[in-house]
């Protein structure tokens, strides 16, 4: 079973005005037709045939537990926001420290299973390197994720980590000498475009 998750709180009135009011109303509307995209987006792909399963969170609780609840998983995609070391849902974000209830998941997960965090650079800089690592090995599958903030068309640093092995992308990808994320290029490491739906094997 394939399943594509995604941030479905940015795409909602509450999201919007909760955004304006921390970001300003220009970067608020941004962030809501991005949850728009993903909503849609993940819509089309499982009509296509590309996912199996939809599921639109709302919380990490109600994300992992859905996850956790299915059987032979063999892919799992979460679509929302990034940044090194983290991955958010609406407010949340979580880190190295891996939930109770994401250590649940791992009975879902069929042989060879996969989860790509779809984020802006989750891997990038030592707490990259930490969250991959931690997440591998509690939940007992390949993650995988990217060291650049991604978007429309590319998405660059795309690595994975499995488990029992330790990471191999160098610390500096995808960090600029401020140790702020780069926006993906077509000439950045491991880059593909965004409508790619799956990991080349050597990455």
């Amino acid at each position: 079973m394939r399943v594509v998750v995604f941030d479905a709180t940015e795409a909602t009135l509450r999201g919007l005005l909760d955004n304006t009011k921390s970001v300003g109303l220009w970067k608020a509307m941004g962030l809501f037709w991005l949850g728009v995209a993903w909503l849609i987006g993940s819509w089309l792909f499982t009509l296509f045939g590309r996912f199996d399963r939809r599921v639109a969170g709302t919380s990490w609780t109600h994300v992992f537990t859905t996850v956790g609840a299915l059987k032979n998983v063999t892919e799992v995609q979460y679509w929302g926001h990034g940044s090194p070391g983290y991955v958010w849902l609406g407010d949340f974000r979580i880190g190295p420290t891996v939930q109770p209830e994401a250590l649940e998941m791992a009975r879902a997960f069929a042989p060879g299973a996969v989860w790509w965090w779809r984020t802006c650079a989750t891997l990038a800089g030592l707490d990259g390197l930490g969250f991959a690592t931690a997440w591998t090995e509690r939940i007992g599958c390949r993650i995988a994720g990217h060291t650049h903030n991604i978007g429309f068309p590319w998405h660059s640093g795309t690595h994975s980590l499995r488990p029992k092995k330790m990471p191999d992308w160098p610390v500096t990808e995808g960090l600029d000498q401020n140790n702020k994320p780069l926006r993906s290029s077509r000439r950045a490491p491991n880059t593909m475009l965004f409508l790619k739906s799956s990991i080349p094997e050597e990455w």
